[in-house]
């Protein structure tokens, strides 16, 4: 079912988009409602619901935006140009008359019990209630003893209530955290656990309920800063702030630019928008009468069936969550209480006295939008994500000090900090973002990227008949790729340069082309069995002959990387490493060119080769090369299946694999053995002698013997 949002909010909202030219409207929502409500529990309007009576009408909003997305500026709005006259009128009208009968009602009920005069029994709760803090129509910051001191004055009154607007919760969050815990108490139905009216005959219960509504808002830089204050909270939520929170959550300032300046001039200064303030500001002054005083607003059999079946289906969805969820689970199953006590004030503001459908789903319609940027809240980029992007964006290095003056949540300890960064780098393996760091001079700089995946129909590449100049950069699918390589007359790099001049300073970084070359007659056949799991393009050189096989294999690399000509020769001599045969050390130079040559070619479908571990000043790269190191004295082949080794391919398939190979390669059996005992011995778990003949030795000497009958 599709929901529309109340009229009256939406008018107030329009003002606001107008006043500030931001045009989301979720956060102006929550912050209107919450007037809405501020405003009818301050009357001490309620409502009933499924046999339970004198709900108050009340609000607890979170309202989080970004800096400069004038939330001090649109609550001046809406507390001095549309709700002031209501604010006046309530505190020189409505309140003394209010309270003055009520206080009548208090000194009566005292004399019964305390058996005095009508007239001493009225001296005595006035000086009670004098004694207590004057009422406050607002507040933003309160002790616990001031906070159940007024909500002492205002049970005592019988009218008004405790409004807590809290300004940068981030910034305030623990100053306030007693008071909030206090205040969590009274949400639903306005009571409190606290004995606060004291006599000289003791102490008596709260007289009657009172609301209590509270608005946090603020930048979420700040609340959800990774640290402490997210800590605490996240706490609150859990204690059950949750499910009492309606959230309005913007996670980025996109203020409109369409219009010229001239028609924003306009619109901020449109006297329509100025003859809509004064006949709200007077609408809503009206309702500080006496008529609209501790208002019972019911709701019909068909309005309340409605709202059962809205928490019905909220129960629904809730119970699909996964057990981690607990706090969205909070959310979505107490939405119908909060659509409740909102549609409660939106009929509360029209003058109605019942709870329409209409009204019902048009607080249906905020509840949910809450729900969606609750689930944004929820969502939003953990410290460590916003770290490791913030690294991979800044396009310089940075130290310690640029990440504390840059990022607000990068703060606490040292061992706080490193834990951090140590996340972001752990992010950023699966997020294709690489962070390197370095220190010079005692000094630690982080420096990141964001690694663009390939595609493999957009491989670059340049090309010139000149060996030096002229080399024009290119784009072409990998399938494509033959059609230059084996073309007489042209010579080639993976790198494109500056004007054309093939040389290491020209070098522009960005490559996702692997280029090797193997010169030590390693057959083809057997290199394209150990490729066989990638994507490759192996093409003979113009040395190539059949007894001593030369030949260029073209790898498409995972993602494209930019690096400088010194990262580019370790990040090679890395690759260099893996490899299972001897390939030209010389292809470790960035402006390193190739010379096509019309040969034979083989394309092979596959994986594309991941770089992750040959980056430089990265942690991947340390760990593979502590793997290199614990291998030790291998040859190149042997290292090449003790790298790529998992136990799920098992012992003794990675040996027969890597027995085989060495026979493809021209060994005979008795040195097979020797290699394939001296690689046993380094796996940690190694087979034993027996295991070694019985399965490895006797596939090879069969494989052997067969070739030789061939």
């Amino acid at each position: 079912m599709e929901y529309k949002y109340n009229k009256m909010q939406e008018k107030i909202v329009d003002i606001l988009v107008s006043k500030t030219g931001n045009e989301d409207r979720s956060f102006f929502r929550v912050m209107v409602a919450y007037k809405f409500s501020e405003l009818a529990s301050n009357m001490r309007c309620t409502v009933e619901f499924a046999g339970t009576s004198n709900i108050p009408v009340n609000m607890y909003a979170l309202d989080l935006a970004p800096s400069g997305y004038s939330k001090n500026a649109s609550m001046n709005v809406l507390e001095k140009e549309i709700f002031k006259k209501f604010k006046d009128k309530f505190m020189n009208k409505m309140l003394p008359d209010i309270s003055s009968f009520n206080l009548e009602q208090v000194a009566t009920d005292y004399s019964m019990i305390a058996g005095l005069q009508m007239a001493d029994s009225r001296k005595t709760i006035d000086k009670e209630y004098n004694a207590l803090p004057k009422f406050i129509y607002q507040f933003g910051a309160s002790t616990p003893e001031g906070f159940k001191a007024m909500r002492a004055k205002l049970s005592m009154a019988g009218i008004g209530a405790t409004n807590n607007i809290v300004d940068e919760i981030g910034s305030n969050l623990s100053n306030n955290k007693e008071t909030l815990a206090i205040q969590l108490e009274s949400y639903d139905m306005g009571d409190s656990k606290q004995k606060l009216i004291k006599s000289d005959g003791g102490n008596s219960d709260l007289r009657g309920a009172v609301p209590s509504n509270l608005f946090c808002f603020g930048t979420q830089s700040k609340l959800l800063d990774g640290g402490d204050v997210e800590k605490q909270f996240f706490e609150l939520l859990e204690t059950g702030y949750a499910r009492r929170f309606i959230v309005g959550f913007i996670n980025k300032n996109t203020r409109s630019t369409e219009l010229t300046a001239e028609e924003m001039y306009e619109k901020i200064m449109s006297s329509t928008v100025d003859s809509d303030l004064d006949e709200l500001s007077y609408f809503f002054e009206d309702l500080a009468r006496g008529e609209h005083y501790n208002k019972h607003i019911k709701l019909s059999k068909e309005t309340t069936i409605e709202l059962i079946q809205y928490r019905i289906d909220c129960d629904n969805k809730a119970n699909n969550l996964k057990e981690h969820e607990g706090i969205l689970e909070a959310v979505i199953r107490h939405s119908y209480w909060r659509a409740l006590k909102l549609a409660g004030a939106y009929t509360f503001i029209s003058r109605e006295n019942e709870i329409t459908s209409e009204t019902l789903f048009n607080a249906i319609s905020l509840v949910e939008q809450s729900t969606l940027c609750f689930k944004s809240m929820l969502a939003r980029d953990k410290a460590y994500v916003r770290l490791a992007k913030y690294i991979a964006s800044i396009n310089k290095k940075v130290t310690q000090v640029d990440l504390l003056e840059d990022l607000a949540f990068y703060r606490g300890t040292e061992a706080q900090k490193r834990e951090l960064m140590h996340l972001a780098i752990a992010y950023g393996y699966n997020n294709n973002i690489i962070i390197k760091n370095t220190i010079k001079d005692g000094v630690e700089f982080f420096e990141g990227e964001s690694l663009l995946k390939t595609d493999i129909n957009a491989i670059g590449c340049s090309w010139s008949r000149d060996i030096t100049e002229g080399f024009t950069s290119a784009i072409t699918s990998f399938e494509k790729l033959h059609q230059l390589v084996c073309k007489t007359g042209f010579h080639y790099t993976a790198h494109s340069f500056t004007d054309g001049h093939r040389k290491s300073e020209n070098a522009i970084e960005g490559f996702n082309l692997l280029i090797l070359d193997v010169d030590s007659g390693l057959p083809i056949e057997v290199c394209k069995i150990l490729l066989k799991d990638f994507m490759y393009l192996i093409a003979t050189t113009k040395r190539n002959t059949e007894a001593h096989n030369r030949y260029r294999i073209i790898l498409p690399m995972s993602h494209m990387l930019k690096l400088n000509p010194g990262d580019y020769k370790q990040f090679m001599k890395n690759v260099f490493t893996w490899l299972p045969f001897k390939s030209d050390e010389q292809t470790s130079d960035i402006a390193r060119k190739w010379e096509s040559f019309a040969g034979e070619y083989f394309y092979n479908d596959g994986k594309l080769f991941d770089v992750m571990d040959f980056i430089p000043n990265t942690p991947k790269e340390s760990k593979y090369r502590d793997r290199i190191e614990k291998i030790g004295n291998s040859d190149t082949l042997q290292r090449w299946f003790l790298i790529n080794y998992k136990d799920e391919d098992g012992r003794n398939n990675t040996l027969i694999k890597y027995a085989l190979a060495l026979l493809d390669d021209g060994m005979n059996s008795e040195n097979i053995r020797h290699s394939v005992n001296d690689m046993n011995n380094k796996l940690e778990q190694p087979l034993g002698e027996l295991e070694i003949e019985s399965t490895v030795m006797k596939t090879v000497i069969k494989k052997e013997y067969e070739r030789e009958l061939a």
